[in-house]
């Protein structure tokens, strides 16, 4: 889940006055962003790693700071680690949600 944090902060729109939102729930943890996919970008192409940059100065920065393993590689770990995460690309609603599925308490 870091990895899809840490893409919810460096990717988001920030032409968008609004916050990244984390919000957790017995079932499911979602991430919002701000800020739909961009330059045509679609959901299925992020399962493959495909890295499009909408930030390059946060990219540049963050491969420095942050403990990055590979361009477009996060979320090709995340679906390894957990491979029911569901990536929504609200083009309307101008944002990104992810959700991960939480196990069931018994």
């Amino acid at each position: 889940m870091q990895e899809l944090l840490e893409n919810a902060l460096i990717h988001r729109d920030y032409i968008k006055n609004a916050p990244v939102r984390l919000m957790v729930f017995d079932n499911r943890i979602e991430i919002i962003s701000p800020g739909s996919l961009p330059n045509s970008l679609v959901v299925e192409e992020l399962r493959y790693g495909n890295p499009v940059v909408r930030n390059n100065l946060m990219v540049g920065y963050a491969l420095h700071t942050m403990p990055y393993r590979g361009l477009g590689s996060g979320l090709k770990r995340a679906y390894e680690h957990q491979p029911n995460i569901e990536l929504i690309n609200d083009a309307e609603g101008e944002l990104f949600k992810v959700i991960i599925p939480r196990p069931e308490k018994k």
